[in-house]
């Protein structure tokens, strides 16, 4: 299943974005933050053009939400069109 949307820890945000920006479709970026912590991450929605983004920019932001142990988060976080 294609990715559609992704968003990386701060600290490797910028090696991960090089990679996803090299797709043909073209990406687009954003901040998020972790309302529980207050940890800023990379939103990456892969496709710039698809009508979803808004939905799959939520959907990733609360996974990382729900993802967070006092601050501590997975360094990457994917999601898949059939998500």
């Amino acid at each position: 299943m294609p990715i559609v949307a992704l968003a990386f820890h701060e600290n490797i945000a910028m090696d991960r974005l090089d990679r996803y920006f090299a797709q043909p479709a073209g990406g687009e970026t954003r901040p998020i933050v972790c309302s529980r912590c207050s940890l800023g991450f990379a939103l990456v929605l892969v496709n710039r053009d698809d009508k979803n983004n808004w939905h799959y920019a939520d959907e990733l932001l609360a996974l990382i939400e729900e993802d967070c142990i006092n601050g501590l988060h997975r360094d990457e976080y994917v999601l898949n069109a059939a998500d």
